[in-house]
């Protein structure tokens, strides 16, 4: 019995989406529709029964997002992801919200995951998308098909997946809870040997944007939160700085209040923070780009005040060294030097390995984190003609996370990204928990602990090359 599919791809994938669909459905008419708004029309107007498939979208949009959307609307049968090699956290994303099946388009792939008999997807969290019409023309085409009106209502049938525990955790936890990896072991106060005393203070920096430095503070933010520290994250990037929509805020944490002629006092500087989520706080970057030069000479009191009143200050920059940023480096317990093997990625990491010198940072206070490590496809980031002045720094690796990272940063939930177990959210918790432990502030918690444990680094000489492995 023939099935009517209509699918969402941009054009120069639409032939892989039509493949897949049927390989899933070998009996399906595929159809294809110009928008997600014509998307959910067919679903929700047309005949009973329709199936639908969603698969790359043009400049970037969220695949993941208009299969919510068309979940929520209820009208299809079975809605289906179809994705290139799609990792396994951005299956079980796509199974949270509510997607029958997850289809790999590339050649020899596979259906990688049943849905869930349910969508599990809060009326809240469902993204809002322009409702398009019906056309007449693809009314017209729906009607002419045969044997639609054969094929049963409701949702189709599904195997459902086995239940999976929420991996790092052995307690129930929400979605919406930052500290949603944490178990019910966590301190619900900070451990003894934080109290008391100022808390370290670890700047990431580039020289290049694009690189990954507000996603890897976020994560960080999120996973020292979730281990019951009291985290304070400021945003450096004082003009075009967006570390607070990592967390869904819907503005900045202005720091322009910072620019009165009289000095603020150490209340008035904490009291410009803005909770991003639970023990977590944002400050910056400023709400006028314009005031960003007046709020500067304020950075290095506001970070004394944080480190008094925090156990952890995580600190997001500008690609330019600002004197706001400037005073970070001088001030900070580690300078995390961040790279993505890009172009142009050595060469930044030693200008501003030598600018670290010169301000008077010692080279052991310096880190080298390679980001976006590991992705199929890429070579692994390589870190040679920047590691010259540098060879005590510490090397550490963030993992590539793939598509389901820019989805959750882009929706304002970091802290999915530890639900699913994410390859990216891992590696960056546990390149946090190797800092706080050199530092002798590292939460005696299991979640942390567990962190230094699982991986035990190496370094593999090839070819005059250092590659660490974690």
């Amino acid at each position: 019995m023939t099935r009517m599919w209509a699918c969402l791809a941009r054009e120069s994938a639409r032939d892989e989406v039509r493949r897949a669909v049927q390989r899933h459905a070998p009996d399906a008419n595929v159809l294809f529709v110009d928008s997600a708004g014509e998307l959910r029309s067919w679903a929700r107007d047309a005949a009973p029964g329709i199936h639908v498939a969603v698969g790359p979208l043009e400049d970037g949009a969220s695949t993941l997002n208009v299969a919510a959307a068309l979940v929520r609307d209820g009208g299809a049968s079975e809605v289906a992801i179809v994705v290139s090699h799609p990792e396994e956290a951005y299956v079980r994303r796509a199974q949270m919200l509510g997607a029958s099946v997850v289809l790999d388009s590339s050649i020899g792939g596979e259906d990688l995951a049943d849905g869930l008999d349910e969508p599990l997807l809060p009326d809240e969290e469902v993204p809002t998308l322009i409702m398009g019409c019906l056309s007449p023309e693809h009314r017209a085409a729906l009607q002419a098909l045969p044997s639609v009106e054969g094929v049963s209502q409701g949702r189709t049938e599904t195997t459902r997946l086995p239940g999976r525990s929420r991996v790092g955790s052995s307690a129930e936890v929400s979605p919406r809870d930052v500290g949603a990896q944490a178990s019910h072991t966590a301190p619900k106060r900070l451990p003894r040997q934080l109290a008391g005393s100022s808390a370290p203070v670890i700047v990431l920096v580039s020289g290049r944007g694009g690189v990954g430095k507000t996603s890897v503070v976020a994560a960080m933010a999120t996973a020292a939160a979730s281990w019951g520290m009291r985290v304070a994250a400021l945003d450096l990037d004082l003009s075009c700085g967006n570390l607070y929509s990592c967390f869904g805020m819907d503005g900045a944490a202005d720091l322009g209040a910072l620019s009165l002629e009289n000095p603020p006092t150490a209340d008035e500087l904490y009291a410009c923070g803005r909770p991003a989520a639970d023990r977590v706080l944002i400050w910056g970057p400023c709400a006028r780009p314009e005031m960003a030069d007046v709020v500067c000479p304020q950075t290095e009191r506001l970070l004394e005040t944080l480190s008094h009143r925090s156990d952890l200050v995580l600190v997001d920059t500008s690609t330019a060294i600002t004197d706001a940023v400037a005073q970070a480096v001088q001030q900070c317990d580690r300078l995390i030097l961040v790279v993505d093997g890009r172009h142009g990625s050595a060469a930044a990491q030693a200008r501003l390995g030598n600018l670290a010198v010169r301000l008077g940072v010692a080279r052991t206070r310096i880190a080298r984190l390679a980001n976006r490590c590991g992705r199929r496809g890429r070579k692994e980031p390589t870190i040679d003609r920047g590691e010259v002045g540098l060879e005590t720094a510490r090397p550490l690796r963030v993992l590539d996370g793939g598509v389901e990272v820019a989805d959750c940063l882009g929706e304002g939930k970091v802290q999915d990204l530890f639900e699913l177990s994410s390859k990216f959210a891992e590696s960056s918790a546990e390149s946090l928990a190797k800092l706080l432990n050199e530092l002798g502030r590292l939460p005696d918690v299991p979640q942390a602990r567990r962190l230094l444990e699982q991986r035990q680094q190496r370094s593999i000489w090839t070819f005059g090359r250092v590659k660490e492995a974690v």
